[in-house]
């Protein structure tokens, strides 16, 4: 039982260290993505970078040039929901839009 334990936390200690997270604080709402850069994304984040935001299937649905410092806002299709993948460089976060009902529209 302790030999399975240490395997699956070693497997999961793997596959955090694979995937690093995007340096920046990440908050989706429906049709934006605001991006607040933290401190060392300066020195993590190369000139020419992009970021990229992938829907569930893996296609790119907004890309933009990455600034790696104060806030930049990316605009989303309307129709985006669920998981979304933010990729900068080497390094990626996941994260899931909130679903929304109807178009906004009352009356």
């Amino acid at each position: 039982m302790k030999k399975q334990i240490a395997i699956a936390l070693l497997g999961l200690m793997g596959s955090v260290a694979a995937n690093a997270a995007v340096p920046a604080n990440l908050h989706v709402v429906p049709g934006s993505l605001f991006v607040n850069w933290q401190a060392q994304a300066a020195s993590s984040v190369k000139p020419g970078d992009r970021i990229e935001v992938r829907g569930f299937n893996g296609d790119v649905i907004a890309s933009a040039q990455a600034d790696a410092s104060g806030r930049q806002v990316i605009s989303l299709p309307r129709s985006a929901q669920g998981n979304l993948t933010v990729t900068v460089g080497d390094e990626s976060s996941d994260l899931q839009v909130p679903y929304t009902l109807g178009q906004g529209r009352q009356g």
